[in-house]
């Protein structure tokens, strides 16, 4: 059985063995490093002495033996470091990994994807950090559906249960996963950056000018022209010719700068869009030659890869595109655009490839962006073995998860609790001491919840719920620039809560409120917590409120719908202690005091 110590002590053994794998082939790529220079530093010498020694044919013959080794040579080095940082990009994937299964988020990629702003419940639930837990996307776009997914707010059952089955589908295919995820990963290091598939959506859609074609054709005649009259007065030596020869070629000048003010955009983006197309390509190959079962999610998903063996028209295109990297050499590409028109010959070869990958790119990159989404999610099922995923259903208790925790917190020392809520209209109020887990709580609950809509396993051992809208009210942040106050934020935030609840859905509203009207004096807070309380029971939604106000928890003896539960602690050798184990009933113990007389402070005691 798969547990998450022996998931830790697999992936430290993949890392070893990746580890020594990479060491020897390190030491192979210095032999040939070694191997190279010993050719160079031998080879000069050889050919100098086949050329004085030797006969013209046979100098000749052996001077292109000893050149193409070299050449051969030095392409198998090439492709063997290709392997080499293949292997170095699965290990530091595989570190990645442990550090996803002990969910130190500090140590990985992020993103920065930010949520709109006034979300019912992203900023509160911490979702951003959720998302770079879970993402393991190589694309912009792949990363921004995750956190799409993450943040929605009106997932439908069938699009749930749809995701969770692909997911389920993704999660023993760890190869492929692995495989998929080195491969965006070596063209996002050659980048430094994510792959934005986006541009090179753009780019294929990009207009071009229409007599293009004809120009070009117009202009090889020339450079045909050019290259006979100046063949013909380089062998006749007569000077007559050389008006003939200035004139076409101070046309064929003046026409290609012409043009290649019209182009010189295509070809700066081109060049930046090189590795983004190689990735595309490889990738595409590899789902094109992956063996899907027919009948499987998975390969509707891929189909409009698989039926179209879109890695040829990518490779076409980047094969023609590679032809603008002829600018990065200022010298040869002057002489060679001097001779023939190259660059127009490359963009009218790159737009045909363009017209053609228009038709169906987007489709491709799009399935290639979910695939990413999906794949992130059953790595973080893979990492964590503790996980499930939760039943979503149309009846049965609201919400009703088992051993639920939460997915940031790292899985020594975890506590997981038990809740159940069984109708609409309920009201959980939570009470207890300082630090004794109460935010914590309402954070584990709403980010399984947040997870569970977007197909995503869950940190539970059970979770049974059906679908739900979320909104929160934990983390009010007041606005300095716009003059508005933490009581006033809250207010706002709180209203808005509201009205989403009394809004007319067919799914309830779960609301998550942390310490309600925090911002004010005690007896006002008191008066309006318990009208907004009165005015939330019942409704089509189901609340959970912590508090530290214990009068609050006299409303479960007027309301049937509210119940009462809370978190305790004790001192145990002058220090707190939580067990963090949510408990039925209100909260017997309060601890503000103890906790100021333990770092010093004066509680008022003391004279007493």
């Amino acid at each position: 059985m798969r547990t998450q110590v022996t998931v830790w002590a697999a992936l430290t053994h993949q890392i070893k063995r990746l580890e020594r794998h990479i060491t020897r082939m390190k030491q192979f790529d210095t032999r040939l490093s070694n191997l190279r220079l010993a050719a160079v530093i031998l080879g000069v010498p050889v050919i100098t002495i086949l050329i004085l020694a030797t006969l013209p044919a046979i100098a000749v013959v052996g001077a292109l033996l000893i050149i193409g080794g070299f050449l051969a040579l030095v392409v198998a080095h090439l492709r063997f470091r290709d392997r080499l940082r293949l292997w170095e990009t699965w290990l530091r994937i595989t570190i990645d990994h442990v550090e996803r299964s002990l969910a130190d988020t500090e140590s990985l990629p992020s993103p920065n994807l930010v949520p709109p702003v006034g979300h019912p419940f992203a900023d509160d639930l911490d979702v951003a950090n959720l998302h770079r837990l879970l993402d393991t996307a190589s694309t912009r776009q792949g990363s921004e559906r995750l956190f799409g997914w993450l943040t929605t707010t009106s997932a439908d059952l069938e699009t749930i249960k749809h995701r969770q089955s692909l997911v389920k589908e993704l999660l023993p295919r760890t190869l492929m996963r692995t495989r998929l995820e080195v491969l965006g990963q070596l063209g996002k290091d050659r980048l430094q950056h994510f792959l934005d598939g986006k541009r090179l959506a753009e780019w294929v859609q990009e207009p071009v000018p229409p007599h293009l074609p004809t120009v070009t054709i117009i202009l090889l005649v020339l450079s045909a022209v050019n290259l006979t009259l100046f063949m013909a007065f380089t062998l006749t030596g007569l000077t007559q010719l050389l008006p003939i020869v200035l004139i076409p070629w101070a046309l064929y000048g003046v026409l290609f700068i012409s043009q290649y003010r019209q182009i010189g955009s295509l070809f700066r983006e081109t060049t930046t869009l090189l590795d983004l197309l190689e990735t595309a390509g490889q990738v595409m190959l590899y789902l094109e030659d992956y063996p899907f079962r027919p009948d499987s999610g998975l390969a509707a998903l891929c189909r409009p890869i698989t039926g179209q063996r879109p890695s040829r028209l990518i490779r076409r295109l980047s094969w023609i595109a590679s032809g603008a990297s002829l600018q990065g050499n200022l010298l040869l590409w002057l002489f060679v655009n001097a001779v023939v028109p190259w660059d127009l010959v490359v963009a009218v070869l790159l737009n045909r490839q363009k017209a053609l990958a228009a038709q169906s790119l987007p489709e491709w990159l799009d399935t290639w962006y979910t695939l990413e989404a999906l794949c992130s999610l059953a790595t973080y099922a893979s990492l964590h073995p503790d996980v499930t995923f939760p039943e979503i259903r149309e009846d049965g208790p609201v919400i009703d998860a088992h051993a639920i925790g939460h997915p940031l917190l790292r899985y020594v020392g975890k506590v997981r609790n038990n809740f159940t809520v069984h109708q609409p209209g309920e009201i959980r109020l939570i009470t207890g001491s300082n630090m004794s887990g109460k935010s914590t709580f309402l954070r584990t609950v709403g980010i399984n919840l947040c997870m569970a809509f977007a197909g995503a396993p869950v940190d539970a051992s059970a979770l049974a719920v059906r679908p739900l809208r979320l909104f929160t009210c934990i983390q009010i942040a007041d606005s300095l620039q716009d003059g508005i106050s933490y009581f006033y934020a809250e207010v706002k935030r709180l209203k808005a809560l509201l009205d989403a609840l009394t809004r007319p859905d067919e799914r309830p509203l779960v609301y998550l409120i942390d310490e309600i009207f925090r911002g004010t004096n005690n007896r006002e807070r008191l008066i309006g917590s318990r009208a907004y309380i009165q005015s939330a029971v019942g409704q089509n939604g189901v609340g959970l409120v912590a508090t530290h106000d214990l009068e609050m928890t006299q409303l479960a003896n007027a309301h049937p719908a509210i119940h009462n539960m809370h978190f305790t602690d004790s001192v145990v050798d002058g220090q707190m202690v939580f067990d963090y184990i949510l408990r039925p009933g209100a909260s017997p113990t309060t601890n503000a005091l103890a906790i100021m007389q333990m770092e010093g402070l004066p509680t008022g005691e003391e004279s007493a």
